[in-house]
């Protein structure tokens, strides 16, 4: 049940939860990933695997726009705890864009579908 006196509902705050937090493990493996790939081909010569060429692919646009902002403020780099914020920061980014457009337009559970239905 959403309430009316809150400046956001619960559908559309849980909506921004999960894509944050999604948002933020896909990011995360894409990095793992795109980086061991990276250090495999440096160390052995290898070719990456289709894994590692799609997450090396796949890493530039989740770390948009707060990548893209990083490289042009600080070009040597932020710090470790800079990092990891701005980081968290552009999932939840990508977590308020995604959520809210997934809670205005009244993506529902099964349940709340259930409920509509009877």
């Amino acid at each position: 049940m959403d309430t009316t006196d809150s400046w956001i509902s619960r559908r559309t705050a849980a909506a921004i939860l999960i894509a944050a937090t999604g948002h933020f493990a896909l990011a995360t493996a894409a990095l793992l990933v795109s980086t061991g790939a990276s250090l495999a081909a440096f160390d052995g010569g290898a070719e990456p695997s289709p894994i590692g060429r799609a997450a090396g692919t796949l890493l530039p646009i989740l770390l948009f726009p707060v990548g893209q902002a990083t490289s042009f403020l600080a070009p040597a780099g932020t710090g470790r705890v800079w990092g990891t914020l701005l980081f968290a920061a552009n999932s939840l980014l990508w977590g308020l864009v995604i959520g809210a457009a997934l809670g205005q337009a009244g993506v529902r559970g099964p349940r709340a579908r259930a409920a509509a239905r009877q």
